[in-house]
């Protein structure tokens, strides 16, 4: 392939990311309800409008390489952790890479809104769709970034129609209750969770604190058991139970919980599942959900010799554990 090049007239002190604006954030949301290919892009954009609208100021933007949001449906989600920069990369047709190629490669290529050259905290390309993993790579390259790590997942989606007709009851002598999740409930749930969370460390608190989570307690003790919570792309996930109440259904009970609330919202229920988590998808295979397709995460490493600053341009801050 040839060496991509800047668009025509483009001027490289003129920023090629644009803000999309709230009001169009529905609009882009619709151009992705029944979209095969991106299965989530509809429930991070609806996230993200109640989290924009509910509170202002918080570092999570959405923006158009050169404006083509349009066209393509190609956007870019930009969350701000303590810990980490999150970037999310969507476009309706991965498949036609003729569609998209110019407008990300430029946007992210040339973009001074996104930190690629912090110390502090590294960038994740987040749940990267497979197709769009070999631009992101070229990108790294052209800035002169460097993969830290790649991560691979099988993507699971639920039918609404079926999602809505989900029962979520538990009987009253059963010695459990399901109940919300608060910040203070992220202790337990980084300390079991099985996983890494490089660069991640706040994130269970945050998400608790954005959006929210459920979980399973005992009535005599009010023991935290199981647990999950809804991600920033507006998914399923840390879905985890203690392993001494493991095979009683828990776990069951919180996916059809927030699988019918999402419903409920016209989105289909989706979840991020490690490609060599057996367990788990044979978990989310039995309550109903579907494999779709695959997606990646990216880590980037650190730049050593960057200047010891966060204070970039979107100086809007970071989300706060």
């Amino acid at each position: 392939m040839a060496e991509e090049v800047p668009p025509p007239n483009y001027n490289p002190d003129t920023e090629c990311l644009f803000d999309i604006e709230d009001s169009d954030l529905r609009l882009l949301s619709d151009l992705y309800k029944e979209n095969e290919q991106n299965p989530y892009a509809t429930s991070l954009l609806d996230n993200g409008i109640r989290i924009r609208d509910l509170m202002k100021g918080y570092p999570l933007r959405f923006m158009s390489p050169l404006g083509v949001w349009k066209d393509s449906g190609t956007f870019i989600a930009n969350i701000e952790f303590d810990s980490c920069i999150e970037v999310g990369v969507f476009t309706l047709n991965p498949e036609d890479e003729y569609s998209y190629n110019d407008a990300i490669f430029s946007g992210l290529n040339f973009t001074k809104r996104i930190n690629f050259d912090s110390n502090k905290r590294p960038v994740i390309f987040k749940e990267i769709h497979e197709k769009l993993v070999p631009l992101i790579k070229r990108i790294v390259r052209k800035r002169f970034l460097q993969i830290e790590k790649e991560e691979k997942f099988h993507v699971f989606k639920m039918i609404k129609d079926d999602a809505i007709q989900l029962e979520v009851s538990i009987s009253e002598d059963a010695n459990i209750e399901i109940k919300p999740l608060n910040a203070i409930h992220s202790f337990v749930i980084k300390e079991h969770w099985p996983h890494p969370l490089i660069g991640e460390d706040d994130i269970p608190c945050a998400l608790i604190d954005v959006n929210g989570g459920y979980g399973i307690f005992l009535k005599s003790t009010g023991q935290l058991v199981s647990w999950g919570i809804k991600t920033m792309m507006g998914q399923i996930g840390f879905v985890q139970t203690l392993k001494e109440f493991q095979r009683k259904g828990y776990a069951s009970i919180i996916v059809r919980k927030f699988a019918k609330e999402f419903a409920s919202e016209g989105i289909n229920p989706c979840a991020i599942v490690a490609i060599d988590d057996i367990v788990s998808h044979n978990f989310f295979e039995n309550n109903g959900f579907k494999k779709v397709g695959y997606c990646h995460n990216i880590y980037l490493k650190l730049r050593k010799n960057a200047l010891a600053t966060d204070n970039y341009e979107a100086g809007e801050g970071t989300s706060k554990s």
